[in-house]
């Protein structure tokens, strides 16, 4: 039977009464020794030390998990709601004193869903491990979004699909939006960029040490050439080269943005050529056609006779199957 909003979400696997006050317990114990163990690396072998990383880290994305949970059930309950907090992420903010503000709010905006029951789907992933709060927070973003595009599509399925790609990480569900919106709606990709080029804004601002700061805000369309510009140039000198590229990726990307601007300059001032080689160069477009084809529409174009002038051949009497391949 399906809970109504505002019921607490049930767990998947009820625990045994008295594991919540043993298992409070465990978290301050272990919070408490997390404090002894940077003394005590030193002590380890090189197969405990991987051992801790993996470990460390495992225990990270699950504890986020829960704490989205937990706050998911303190909003069910009303604890949030008869706090002086402004809401969820600020709630959470308020219980992780020193934890990034950003992974405060995210942990607040995924709890405020699981607790809207029509999310169990979500709430079961995050319970069992199989997502991610980062993962969970970008499917609920995107799933709505993109559900309207797929009428026949069920929610809890798309949700589904979005929340399998948590080894992926949550870039490579918002790139399965775009797919997505590329393949059943294209013309909202076309207004989503129009709408985004209306907003775009670059300014800068001194710093106190000298340099300049500049914010490019950009459409998706125009971030994506500007970093495919950045890419292409930015890359560390070869390894055979005389000298190391000892520039950090954010300076080699510096000195290319430089590279791209001044050389533009150049060709508009008129003080440079037009660049070619890695900046660009002549294209060639290579055109398969049947001969038939080819000569059909060159005779009736009044070609044929340049053709000749010039040299080239064009011999009617060729079979048809003949490949004539043009180059330009």
């Amino acid at each position: 039977m399906a809970q109504s909003i505002g019921e607490t979400p049930q767990p998947a696997a009820p625990a045994i009464p008295g594991t919540g006050a043993r298992l409070v317990a465990l978290l301050v114990e272990f919070t408490t020794a997390l404090e002894e163990w940077p003394g005590a690396l030193w002590q380890l072998d090189e197969a405990a030390l991987g051992e801790v990383v993996g470990g460390m880290l495992r225990i990270t994305s699950r504890a986020e998990n829960v704490a989205a949970l937990a706050t998911a059930d303190a909003l069910s309950r009303g604890t949030v709601a008869n706090s002086t907090a402004t809401g969820a992420p600020a709630w959470v903010a308020r219980q992780a004193a020193g934890v990034e503000p950003a992974v405060a709010r995210r942990v607040g905006r995924v709890g405020v869903d699981c607790a809207d029951p029509r999310n169990q789907v979500v709430v079961d992933a995050l319970a069992d491990g199989s997502a991610s709060v980062p993962v969970a927070d970008v499917a609920l973003r995107e799933g709505p979004q993109i559900l309207p595009r797929l009428p026949i599509a069920d929610r809890d399925d798309l949700l589904g699909r979005y929340l399998s790609l948590s080894a992926h990480g949550a870039r490579a569900l918002r790139e399965l939006s775009t797919r997505i919106l590329g393949e059943y709606a294209p013309e909202r990709l076309v207004c989503d960029e129009e709408r985004q080029q209306e907003c775009e804004s670059v300014f800068w601002a001194g710093l106190p040490s000298g340099l300049t700061r500049f914010v490019a805000e950009l459409s998706g369309g125009h971030a994506a050439v500007v970093k495919h510009a950045l890419r292409a140039l930015s890359a560390p000198a070869p390894v055979e080269s005389e000298e190391q590229d000892t520039r950090t990726p954010a300076k080699r990307r510096a000195d290319a943005l430089v590279r791209l601007i001044d050389t533009a300059a150049g060709v508009l001032d008129g003080t440079s050529p037009r660049p070619v080689g890695e900046f660009g160069g002549t294209a060639k477009i290579l055109v398969t056609l049947d001969y038939n084809t080819l000569y059909e529409g060159l005779r009736n174009a009044g070609r044929l006779d340049d053709l000749s002038e010039n040299g080239s051949q064009i011999d009617a009497d060729v079979p048809a199957g003949h490949r004539a391949h043009h180059r330009r």
